[in-house]
């Protein structure tokens, strides 16, 4: 059954890296020794953002100068992220049902693949996400692009196979650090402190707490709040008594049900809020940042992409009003 693709169609593995400026894949592949420029490729590759490789250094105990001189280690992992067959998050052989689905690659290893229930427009809804034999939970962020004659995913963290035949048997684990999760984040952000009071009058704080939280948030910085207020003709204490559901649908304004990298929001893109209003990325080029806008409000992107667990979070400089 012929499924269609998505339209970011790449010649080759290099070409969608490339692309995607996934620098630090490419760069490991080419000290593995592994060609990604095939054109003829037929299966599937997961690539990792950018940004994620910094938690797979810390669990090797290298950095990256290290990681790049030590060829078998860096074929394993890039052969790791290579799966013989085209598997298409469309398709419902990539999570049959009920259960959980391995598909094998490197000898005795397997790429777990699997759903979880998340929030979505207030119910329960999947998300797909793969996962290693060892290391986090990765969310795909973007999946079922072409390149050559397979597909591409694009995960939020690299799979990290049972690496004992390189490494040794592993060291005994420290103790374990809670997760991170967006409300802790959050609530550690003095920017954010309004943002902190409003989710947790609206209810959101052991949802946000979630390992599992999947979202992008818009989240105003207080002097954003502020704004907001004054274009409702309110002060801040006063929008903060408003009740509990007139919070939560303005929180919702500021949430997109799935994590979108920087890299994900070229100019003119629409991305969808948790209440279904729609939410407009532009590039302002006298600035050069980034603005979102919503129907009756817009504001600046006042940081780059954080990332905290499988959630992506932005800091805006005005309330996104609907």
């Amino acid at each position: 059954i012929a499924v269609a693709l998505s339209h970011a169609y790449s010649r080759t593995i290099l070409d969608a890296a490339t692309k995607l400026q996934l620098f630090t894949f490419t760069r490991v592949a080419g000290a593995g020794g592994i060609p990604l420029t095939n054109n003829e490729f037929e299966g599937t590759i997961f690539l990792p953002l950018e940004a994620a490789w910094s938690p797979l250094l810390t669990r090797l105990g290298m950095d990256l100068n290290t990681l790049l001189r030590n060829q078998p280690l860096c074929a394993a992992i890039v052969n790791y992220h290579m799966i013989p067959q085209r598997i298409l998050r469309t398709q419902s052989s990539f999570m049959p049902l009920p259960g959980q689905a391995t598909v094998t690659n490197l000898p005795g290893q397997g790429v777990v693949t699997y759903r979880v229930p998340v929030i979505r427009n207030g119910k329960l809804g999947d998300n797909f996400f793969v996962q290693g034999v060892i290391g986090p939970v990765s969310q795909l962020v973007k999946f079922d692009n072409g390149v050559a004659k397979g597909v591409y995913h694009v995960i939020s963290a690299p799979l990290v196979p049972d690496l004992s035949f390189l490494l040794g048997p592993a060291p005994a684990s420290p103790p374990l650090l809670p997760s991170p999760n967006v409300y802790s984040y959050i609530a550690t952000v003095p920017a954010l402190s309004w943002s902190k009071q409003f989710i947790d009058i609206a209810g959101l704080s052991a949802v946000m707490s979630q390992p599992t939280f999947s979202a992008t948030l818009f989240l105003p910085t207080n002097d954003g709040w502020a704004l907001g207020a004054k274009q409702l003709g309110l002060t801040l204490p006063q929008l903060i008594t408003r009740t509990r559901n007139d919070l939560l649908m303005l929180l919702q304004n500021h949430v997109v049900n799935e994590p979108r990298p920087l890299s994900s929001l070229p100019d003119l893109t629409t991305l969808t809020a948790a209440n279904l209003i729609k939410l407009y990325i532009r590039d302002n080029l006298s600035t050069g940042q980034k603005v979102v806008a919503a129907p009756k409000s817009s504001a600046f992107l006042t940081t780059t992409d954080t990332f905290v667990g499988l959630s992506v979070i932005y800091q805006i400089s005005n309330t996104l009003l609907a």
